[in-house]
């Protein structure tokens, strides 16, 4: 087959459309992970080694710098280079040089540069959530559009010729070109008919699982042994997470509420206790502890209903239930936790991050395709 030389006029839309990479999603998943772990690794870090600075004198090389160089190395990869290895280590070192810039926002929304002003952990965190935001959006199913796929399948040939294919990534290509046949111009339905053709008649070398990287294995055993334990296990587990978070939050609460009705000395040493535990940095804080408490309240009893539905059997109305308090938990109730506690609400945020990501599997395993 040989493409035939046709002049065709490119309308002014057609020539300014953004195309979106059929791995995007990965790219910015890739990204997350690196953003907060890297955020994770530092605070701890320099918590365990005493807060150590690189220079003397008047010299002190912040992180940010070091993160500004991993940002710049990142944006010159995929300039540099083709192929989705490279687009891989871009998404890695631009997730880790965003998280040691953002981790020292506090030294620059305040006058005495100071690294450890309280809004900055919530800040911190916030922006993690508009870029999980940013996942979940490049992470929507796009709509076939037979231009758009067949650009696709183009970003995909320099893999095609360098490595070996990922089965699920050859039959991205192949349906992004079938797809591209559709195409309203000439030209590009015979480009893709051409590329099509190549890819059946030619031998293609497919990755097995013996050639993944360590991270597709463990990720695949995840899933495997996640739908081996079966529904039932499954279940068992969102029932049992979902009772424990209700029923631990509500005993908190009226601990709470107990405290800020009653002003005895007693109860005035419980309020200093919560000081120096950590929950409170000063009295000033007071208000948002009460706030933080009352939204809990909501995710519990959210929780709590969601365990009622699952009791019931009504799995689809139980999950819906669970997501939506796992969500104003993670929106909310982490960001007031963040301000109020600062990087110790790490753990909880991940916990909070992991339950979200176990009742997900559970819907898409179980409910969607009752």
């Amino acid at each position: 087959m040989t493409l035939k030389h046709t002049t065709r006029h490119t309308t002014p839309h057609e020539k300014t459309r953004v195309v979106r990479r059929s791995a995007a999603e990965r790219y910015v998943l890739y990204t997350l992970v690196a953003l907060a772990a890297s955020v994770i690794v530092t605070r701890v870090y320099l918590e365990l080694t005493g807060y150590p600075q690189i220079g003397g004198g008047n010299l002190h090389i912040a992180h940010v710098l070091w993160g500004g160089l991993l940002l710049y190395i990142a944006a010159l990869l995929p300039l540099m280079f083709l192929g989705s290895r490279v687009l891989t280590w871009s998404a890695i070192l631009n997730g880790v040089g965003a998280g040691l810039f953002i981790d020292e926002v506090g030294k620059f929304i305040t006058a005495n540069n100071d690294y450890f002003y309280p809004p900055a952990a919530p800040l911190i965190y916030a922006f993690f959530l508009l870029s999980v935001l940013v996942y979940l959006t490049v992470r929507r199913d796009q709509v076939d559009a037979p231009q758009a796929d067949l650009a696709r399948a183009l970003d995909a040939l320099p893999d095609l010729v360098q490595t070996p294919l990922p089965a699920a990534q050859r039959e991205a290509i192949l349906h992004n070109l079938q797809s591209g046949e559709r195409s309203s111009d000439p030209p590009s339905a015979e480009l893709a008919a051409l590329l099509r053709n190549f890819m059946a008649q030619q031998h293609i070398a497919v990755v097995d699982r013996a050639q993944m990287n360590v991270w597709q294995r463990i990720w695949l055993l995840v899933i495997q042994n996640g739908q081996r334990a079966g529904q039932r296990v499954h279940r068992r587990l969102i029932m049992f997470l979902l009772g424990w978070n209700g029923l631990q939050a509500l005993l908190g609460l009226v601990l709470l509420l107990i405290v800020a009705v009653f002003a005895t000395p007693s109860f005035q040493a419980l309020r200093t206790a919560l000081i120096n535990d950590q929950q409170l940095r000063d009295m000033n804080d007071w208000p948002w502890l009460l706030l933080q408490s009352i939204l809990q309240l909501a995710v519990s009893l959210i929780a709590l209903l969601a365990f009622y539905y699952f009791v019931r059997g009504k799995d689809a109305a139980g999950v819906k239930a669970a997501i939506l308090s796992l969500t104003i938990s993670l929106t909310m109730v982490v960001l007031l936790t963040f301000y109020l506690n600062q990087f110790a609400a790490i753990s909880t945020a991940l916990f909070q991050f992991v339950f979200l990501v176990v009742v997900n599997a559970y819907r898409n395993w179980y409910v969607e395709e009752a």
